[in-house]
């Protein structure tokens, strides 16, 4: 019972001029120690979004260089398509025509 109420009587009394100079020594030390932290914790997480964003760079890079190829093919086939076309297409009007000049004559 009496250290019970000690300890309520010592943390009613405001605390004394040495009280609080100790305390000043101890909190100087422990914020020093936790804005180190602190700026470890920062550094640690820019170093990581920086990573975070160079891969995040090299994918888009990698997939843009994979579509342009897939367009380069794709322009290829078609123009490929297109000319066996035209060719098919000239041959058959040629065709036609002859028949025509043939039948008419």
């Amino acid at each position: 019972v009496t250290f019970g109420l000690g300890v309520l009587l010592g943390s009613t009394t405001p605390p004394s001029r040495e009280e609080k100079h100790l305390a000043g020594q101890v909190m100087e030390p422990v914020r020093d120690e936790a804005q180190a932290i602190a700026q470890e914790v920062a550094e640690s997480a820019k170093d990581q979004a920086q990573s975070g964003l160079e891969q995040a760079k090299q994918v888009a890079r990698e997939a843009s260089d994979e579509v342009t190829s897939h367009a380069r093919d794709a322009a290829q086939d078609v123009s490929q398509h297109a000319g066996k076309a035209k060719d098919d297409v000239t041959s058959q009007a040629r065709g036609a025509a002859d028949d025509l000049r043939s039948g008419t004559s």
